[in-house]
C-alpha cells in the first residue's frame, strides 16, 4: 500500500520514488483526489476552501511533477481508450491533457458524450478523438496502456463519468492472458481504421465523418468484428465437435 498526503510535495516525491523503485517506472498517473466541504461558496469556511484548493489542484500539480519526468525518460508511452462516454470535463493539468502535454499519444474512442478536447494546444496536440456510430450499440470499455515496451489492458465495468469514478463502486480489471490482451487490442486498433462509420472530433466539440483515402480499402469496423468472432465460434465449434468426450456410466 503507498499513501501519501498529496498537498505536501516533500511526500509525494517520497511516493514517486518508492514506486519507481518498487516497479522500475510509472506507467500512468490518474488523477481521482477530490474534496468539497460545501457547494454553498457563501457558507464555506476560508480554511475548508484552502484545503479545497490544495487536494483538488496543488496535489495534482504536485503529482504530475514528480511523475512525468520519469515517464519522459521512458521515450515512449500510449493510451488508448474505449467508452461510451467520457464525461469529465477536462481541464489543463488534468491527468488526459497532462500525458498528452508531456508526449503521450493518447487515442480514444467514445460513442457518446465527451468532455474531452482534442486541438493544437500543447496540452491537447496528442490527443484523437474517434466516434463510431454504426449498427449494433457499442458499450465496450477497454483501456490498453504502453509504456517502455510494456503492453498492459484493462477491462472496467464505468465510463469515465463523475457519478462513476466518484458515487459508485465500479470494477477494472488487469488481463493476463496473452491470446485475450492480443484480441482486446486488435479491437482497439480496428476502431482507428474504420472509414464508414467513424467521425473525428474537433477542437470545438463538432464532428467530422472520415472519409476513405483515394486507394484505401473499405474499413467497418463492426463488420470486421462481426466476421472476426464468427469465425472464433465457427473454429471454437469445431474443436469441441472433434474432440473425444468419455462418457462413463453412472452409478
Amino acid at each position: 500500500t503507498y499513501q501519501a498526503d498529496i498537498t505536501i510535495e516533500a511526500q509525494v516525491e517520497a511516493l514517486i520514488s518508492k514506486v519507481v523503485a518498487d516497479f522500475g517506472t510509472i506507467d500512468i498517473v490518474l488523477h481521482n483526489a477530490g474534496v468539497s466541504k460545501n457547494g454553498m461558496s457563501w457558507k464555506t469556511a476560508e480554511a475548508d476552501w484552502s484545503e479545497t484548493l490544495a487536494v483538488n489542484l496543488t496535489g495534482p500539480f504536485l503529482v504530475s511533477k514528480h511523475a512525468i519526468p520519469h515517464m519522459r525518460s521512458a521515450n515512449f508511452g500510449r493510451i488508448l481508450f474505449m467508452s461510451s462516454v467520457v464525461a469529465q470535463t477536462g481541464f489543463i493539468g488534468t491527468a488526459a491533457y497532462a500525458a498528452s502535454k508531456a508526449g503521450v499519444e493518447i487515442k480514444l474512442n467514445i460513442r457518446g458524450i465527451c468532455c474531452l478536447k482534442p486541438g493544437e494546444r500543447k496540452e491537447a496536440k496528442n490527443i484523437k478523438i474517434v466516434s463510431i456510430v454504426d449498427q449494433q450499440l457499442e458499450h465496450m470499455r477497454i483501456f490498453h496502456f504502453h509504456q517502455g515496451g510494456d503492453n498492459e489492458v484493462y477491462i472496467s465495468s464505468a465510463d469515465w463519468m463523475t457519478r462513476n469514478l466518484e458515487k459508485r463502486v465500479e470494477l477494472m480489471t488487469p488481463i493476463v492472458d496473452r491470446a485475450s490482451k492480443k484480441l482486446l487490442i486488435s479491437i482497439l486498433k480496428s476502431c482507428f481504421r474504420d472509414n464508414q462509420n467513424s467521425y473525428l472530433i474537433q477542437p470545438d466539440g463538432t464532428s467530422k465523418r472520415i472519409e476513405r483515402e483515394k486507394g484505401e480499402d473499405r474499413f467497418r469496423m463492426q463488420d470486421h468484428l462481426t466476421q472476426l468472432f464468427a469465425r472464433q465460434a465457427a473454429a471454437a465449434q469445431q474443436a469441441r465437435s472433434s474432440s473425444l468426450e468419455p462418457h462413463l456410466p453412472k452409478d
